[in-house]
């Protein structure tokens, strides 16, 4: 009789630890999924800003073009207006 009530501890340990051992793995995956879930949220968001930042630089980039081409085109206009203005101051300077 104390055999068969040592017989059965035994077979509700193992069950008791096989259940546990269950419970931890389970939990385990858990963990280990959602580790997996934030770690590609946060991929996202960066990989989000990453081509936020790209075409930012890009937009920087052209203003910084065209910034340049209407500074010349600025300067040759001024150039054309200092050239008339000699040419006027000339032209004034002779006729008198």
């Amino acid at each position: 009789m104390v055999d068969y009530f040592r017989e059965e501890n035994q077979a509700r340990k193992s069950a008791i630890r096989g259940s546990e051992m269950s419970a931890t793995q389970r939990i385990n995956q858990w963990r280990n999924q959602k580790f997996e879930e934030f770690k590609n949220d946060y991929q996202k968001r960066i990989d989000t800003e990453d081509g936020i930042r790209k075409t930012k630089e890009k937009e920087v980039m052209d203003m910084e073009l065209l910034e340049m081409e209407l500074i010349k085109r600025l300067q040759n206009t001024q150039l054309i207006q200092k050239q008339a203005f000699e040419e006027l101051d000339t032209v004034l300077k002779h006729s008198n």
